[in-house]
């Protein structure tokens, strides 16, 4: 039998404390403090900027349980009450980053700071939360790929290579991949010289790298994912881009659509924004 880490630190009060909401803190505090680091460089207020870090967080866990129920809409009409229960599991990353950025953005334009400036500042603080965070998802066993071969994990401690055992077969450890991924974008982040850019870009460069790296794991996702099946065009050459040459068998993932759009997206920022003269 597999040797599993238990998802409880510990109890109080018969309370549980999970291993997934220290790492998510930990993730929090992390790209904070990231994010004032580098606001501190570029003389934005830290005192509106800690009001926009209070509202990024709440906003981004809020987004996070609503794009959960908007994915799994036909769970949750039925089971209303569970869409409250988010100590049971149901958190998105993309609805995080969309709600989070969107709620720190208006929050910084209340207060007056540089959007494009905060913007920057804040993405290499992202990419450093969402790399610890997605440890959370290898406590919990979730988020996990496609079934492979135990010589695979020669290369990885017992314990984690046992961990990643989960319904009777080893998995790709799509966190991992993900991870070490967003890790490399936070140090590629750190080391580029700013000259290069233009106030914004820094950000529009790291929705490109979350979201090619987001778009190709994914595509290996065996776990709690949402298929895309309609319609056929985009669904096809969506396939197309992740396994160029195989004409079937391929699943597209919505997660893999959102990311393409995002990419498209950012891609387009990035243009206009060179152009911009402010």
């Amino acid at each position: 039998m597999a040797w599993v880490i238990d998802r409880t630190i510990f109890t109080i009060a018969g309370f549980n404390i999970y291993w997934y909401a220290v790492i998510m803190l930990l993730a929090i505090v992390a790209g904070a403090a990231i994010l004032l680091r580098n606001a501190s460089q570029k003389n934005i207020d830290i005192n509106g900027l800690l009001d926009v870090v209070i509202v990024g967080v709440i906003a981004g866990i809020i987004g996070a349980r609503l794009y959960d129920v908007f994915l799994r809409f036909s769970y949750y009409q039925h089971n209303c009450l569970e869409i409250l229960n988010v100590r049971g599991g149901g958190l998105a990353i993309h609805g995080a980053l969309f709600a989070g950025i969107g709620g720190g953005l208006l929050m910084a334009y209340y207060r007056k700071l540089p959007l494009r400036t905060f913007l920057d500042a804040a993405a290499p603080g992202l990419l450093l939360a969402q790399s610890i965070g997605r440890w959370g998802n290898f406590i919990n066993q979730e988020a996990y790929g496609w079934a492979i071969n135990e010589t695979y994990f020669s290369w990885v401690p017992h314990w984690f290579k046992e961990q990643m055992y989960i319904k009777g077969a080893y998995h790709h450890p799509l966190f991992l991949y993900e991870g070490l991924w967003n890790l490399m974008g936070f140090i590629i982040s750190l080391s580029l010289p700013k000259k290069w850019l233009k106030p914004g870009n820094l950000f529009f460069c790291y929705v490109i790298w979350y979201s090619i790296g987001r778009f190709y794991i994914e595509g290996l996702r065996a776990h709690d994912a949402v298929a895309l099946e309609t319609p056929g065009w985009l669904v096809s050459l969506l396939g197309q881009l992740w396994a160029p040459g195989v004409s079937s068998g391929v699943t597209v993932y919505f997660a893999q659509l959102v990311s393409f759009l995002l990419i498209f997206a950012a891609l387009v920022a990035v243009l206009v924004n060179r152009r911009s003269t402010v």
